[in-house]
Formats: structure tokens, sequence, C-alpha cells
């Protein structure tokens, strides 16, 4: 029983480092943004929330990857918010600022919003 024990042992070592697999991840960067020096005032407008016309989309593409009841919106706001953090933290801009947005949002779950028509 002695001798087995150190063999069942070695051998569950030996098994469980044969189990490990290459696993790749591709992230996107995003483009370099660069604003006039003249400008010190900014605001951050989060636009990813869903349009009223694209619910029936969203709710599909929720149910198709399991994702939980609001976790584009929570995700979309934390990124709204970190932004106005990492604005803030550079001493760039005189005022930061996080704005509602009622007006359209994207209708294309997972894809951008179209642009305002200043």
């Amino acid at each position: 029983m002695k001798n087995l024990l150190p063999l069942i042992v070695g051998c569950l070592v030996i098994s469980s480092c044969s189990s490990t697999r290459w696993m790749s991840l591709s992230v996107q960067e995003p483009a370099p943004v660069t604003l006039s020096p003249h400008v010190k005032n900014i605001a951050v407008i989060n636009r990813s929330i869903p349009d009223q016309k694209a619910k029936p989309l969203d709710i599909i593409d929720k149910v198709i990857t399991l994702e939980g009841a609001n976790l584009d919106k929570a995700g979309s706001e934390a990124t709204s918010e970190s932004l106005v953090n990492e604005l803030e933290a550079s001493r760039r801009f005189a005022e930061v600022k996080l704005l509602k947005f009622d007006g359209k949002g994207t209708n294309n779950p997972g894809g951008y919003p179209t642009p305002l028509d200043w």
C-alpha cells in the first residue's frame, strides 16, 4: 500500500499536466484620437445602449450568447465612467462630464450607432 500511494500521486501529477492547451486572444486597439490644445471642456456620451427598434435583436443576442440581463448596459456604463475618470486624472481638461443620452442608441447590437448630425 505504501508503494502504491506515490505511484497514484505521480500518475495524477503527470496526467494533470497533459490537459493544458494553448489559448489565443485577439484584442482590437482603438484608433488614436487627437484633440486641439484649445479644447478644455469635454463630455462623454454612452450611445451603445440599444435603440427601442433593436430591442428584439438585443433579446435574441442575449439568449444566444447566454449573457446576463443587463450585462451589456453595465459594461458600457462602466466603460464610460472609466473613460471619464481617466480624462479627469490626466488634468488636461478643465471640465469632464458624463452626460445622459436619451436619443438614438445603436440599431445593431454589437455594432456602432449611426453618427450624430450636429
